[in-house]
């Protein structure tokens, strides 16, 4: 393929992209305001003021969208999350009076809340999560569910390695941190669920306690010193509500 060729097709696959984007904003919104149903690929077309048919060469099926829709939240999840251990890790080393230990579990809070902070922040994106998760439905054929496999790997990988490197650490016992990963995101995504009771004002559903009771729950389960627990995790709340601060 000659220079002029490669830049075509560049320039042709960002353009895909970048109409494969716009059909997921669009299911996306769809799906937050009006639900799994109102999804369809006409709905989406008319929203666009595309033909359906233009729609159907990006996404051959609702399902298909569907899983798209998913992939984009996953991946957007997993930045976030790595935003906020880049600024953790950026505070531990100015700050340099953590063991690795401490360090490892201060990681860990700092994971949960931006774990909640795609509840509070990107309300849409939780509410997709949610639905994936907790619907009893299979919403979606296997063979195309599969496809969102890699994303929702790469996140848990992301709890796995945290919860890993509390281990090597020795804050936590040796475990599995593939199986924990699963417990520790889980758990905690079925008390953010919850928050929609918060506008009743039931009692208990205070989610910056939760988030913490949840947290330091499993991380005792798995040997970790309460001495400092709870220092540790108010130490992560300031730097997260710092940094979420000074980009606002």
């Amino acid at each position: 393929m000659t220079a002029p060729e490669t830049r075509r097709e560049r320039g042709k696959q960002r353009r895909r992209q970048a109409a494969a984007d716009q059909i997921i904003d669009a299911a996306l919104q769809l799906l937050a305001t009006e639900g799994y149903e109102a999804l369809t690929i006409t709905r989406i077309a008319d929203v666009l003021g595309y033909a359906a048919a233009a729609l159907y060469r990006y996404f051959p099926s609702k399902h298909a969208l569907f899983v798209g829709v998913q992939i984009r939240v996953l991946e957007t999840v997993r930045n976030d999350l790595q935003a906020a251990l880049g600024r953790i890790d950026a505070h531990i080393e100015r700050a340099r009076s953590l063991d690795v230990g401490e360090a490892s579990l201060l990681r860990l809070f700092s994971a949960a809340l931006a774990h909640r902070g795609v509840a509070m922040q990107r309300p849409s994106f939780f509410a997709l999560l949610s639905l994936s998760l907790s619907d009893p439905r299979e919403l979606v054929p296997t063979e195309i569910g599969r496809q969102v496999v890699p994303a929702l790997g790469a996140l848990n990988g992301e709890f796995a390695r945290l919860l890993g490197q509390a281990s090597e650490a020795r804050a936590l016992d040796p475990g599995d941190p593939v199986e924990r990963a699963v417990l520790f995101w889980s758990a905690h995504q079925g008390i953010l669920q919850l928050r929609k009771l918060e506008r009743f004002s039931v009692p208990g559903l205070d989610f910056g306690a939760l988030t913490y009771q949840v947290t330091a729950a499993l991380l005792r389960g798995w040997g970790a010193d309460d001495a400092r627990l709870r220092e540790l995790y108010l130490r992560a709340e300031r730097v997260y509500a710092e940094t979420r601060g000074a980009e606002s």
